[in-house]
């Protein structure tokens, strides 16, 4: 089974969504604290893993909550490719907050 159209245009808005207001995890990744305890010199990693952990964990759990089960194999190396295909978006979107 593959994720359905639904599922696929609720990720393809989780990720727009993130990607036109992600300036709160940009900043929230930036502080200096966060930066140390990271090792992140500027904080673009820890920005990158908590954006994609947001599309991730809403993704999962509304389509736990619409399907009523977990995503099998190939519905999360379709989640995977998802991001494969628009982490270059993700980034700019960060790198644009300077």
């Amino acid at each position: 089974m593959t994720l359905s159209g639904i599922d696929k245009k609720i990720l393809n808005d989780l990720i727009d969504h993130i990607v036109n207001d992600i300036k709160p995890i940009v900043e929230f990744a930036r502080k200096p604290e966060l930066r140390s305890m990271f090792k992140d010199r500027d904080g673009f990693d820890f920005s990158l893993g908590v954006a994609v952990t947001e599309i991730n964990m809403m993704f999962v759990e509304g389509f736990k909550l619409r399907n009523k089960r977990e995503l099998n194999k190939e519905e999360k190396a379709q989640l995977f490719n998802f991001f494969g295909t628009r982490m270059y978006e993700i980034k700019e979107a960060i790198f644009k907050c300077g």
